[in-house]
């Protein structure tokens, strides 16, 4: 329950570490930050204007001794390896998560900036509970670097048949596939959060409470209040069953991205078999022409996946993997499963 001094898992023995046990009760009652102050890394140079009371805010013990999820001073930091290795995922939530807890974001060399930025305020509301996925061991590497010590660990997970590789797709798309993996293998609750999101304040007593407590998956919304207007930003699926339906939505978006991905004609061009029964029908004409990416792509792709399973069956409407007119807008919405209001 105590803090945890000493070295950093999988960098070896020894290093900087800031915390100390929070004291007594007697002293925690009086609402005092009563934990040891950061230490400063005196080998080391940290960004102008970031001060090392940024990067570990003093624990506050009234607050750890309220929150069960409450998780600063009491993980070690870590550095994981390659998360499709055998048994690394598992290594790594072993190491990072708390009390049945886990958040993970993701990023690239050039989102190191957001990534800091989300870590030191996810420590400043009492979350050391996180892990950041990178695309590559060195970046890794480079956040564990002290003083920082995000904890971390690499992927090397792309899709397997896209046209062409993209390191923005791989990027976006690991952490709905890491989202997946965590709740099929290691039954923890897990949060998603973008990197370039600020975290003010505990968001744990929100979703443990009436209503967002008796559901599973829960996403933020983008425009309106329905559930297929998704912000993927953040998402959270609490008791979440393996193989249940929330998994199902989150490996549903990677089937169709793994589809769409593809970017063969003969599915998506003019005559190509996404298309022809939407033809036919009178609904659509060509061109079709692939379009390999999209912006806010995966949002999209989710919003089509959720509102269907809000719906009760297939929908598409956001994310079609190829351009298209439209000459019947009723018969278009109907072929779609585009159905008024039901996914309000």
């Amino acid at each position: 329950g105590g803090g945890v001094s000493g070295g950093v898992s999988g960098g070896g023995r020894g290093g900087f570490f800031p915390y100390s046990r929070c004291a007594a009760s007697s002293a925690i009652s009086s609402g005092m930050h009563v934990s040891s102050a950061p230490r400063r890394a005196s080998r080391h140079t940290t960004p102008l204007k970031l001060f090392t009371r940024g990067m570990w805010p003093s624990l506050d013990c009234a607050a750890a001794s309220r929150s069960p999820f409450y998780s600063l001073g009491r993980l070690r930091p870590f550095r994981g390896g390659d998360l499709e290795a055998p048994g690394e995922l598992r290594r790594a939530v072993a190491a990072r998560s708390y009390n049945g807890e886990i958040v993970i974001t993701y990023g690239n060399e050039a989102g190191t900036a957001w990534i800091a930025n989300l870590v030191f305020s996810l420590r400043s509301v009492g979350i050391e509970h996180f892990l950041v996925i990178v695309m590559s061991e060195e970046h890794c590497r480079a956040l564990m670097r002290p003083p920082w010590l995000i904890s971390c660990a690499w992927s090397s997970w792309d899709f397997g048949n896209c046209a062409h590789k993209m390191e923005m797709r791989r990027l976006w798309y690991s952490r709905h596939h890491y989202m997946s993996r965590i709740i099929g293998e290691e039954r923890v609750n897990v949060a998603v959060v973008d990197g370039d999101m600020s975290i003010q304040t505990d968001f744990y007593p929100l979703l443990k409470a009436p209503p967002l407590a008796q559901h599973n998956l829960i996403y933020t919304l983008d425009h309106t209040p329905d559930c297929g207007d998704l912000n993927v930003g953040f998402a959270y699926c609490q008791n979440c069953a393996p193989n249940g339906r929330a998994q199902w939505a989150l490996d549903e978006g990677l089937r169709r991205e793994g589809y769409y991905c593809g970017g063969q004609t003969a599915e998506f061009g003019d005559g190509g078999r996404f298309w022809n029964s939407s033809d036919r029908a009178g609904a659509t004409s060509g061109p079709h022409r692939w379009a390999e990416w999209a912006t806010a792509r995966d949002q999209k792709l989710y919003s089509d996946v959720v509102a269907g399973a809000c719906c009760g069956a297939p929908l598409t409407k956001l994310m079609f993997p190829s351009s298209y007119k439209v000459k019947d807008q009723y018969v278009f919405m109907r072929e779609w499963g585009q159905r008024a209001k039901c996914a309000s």
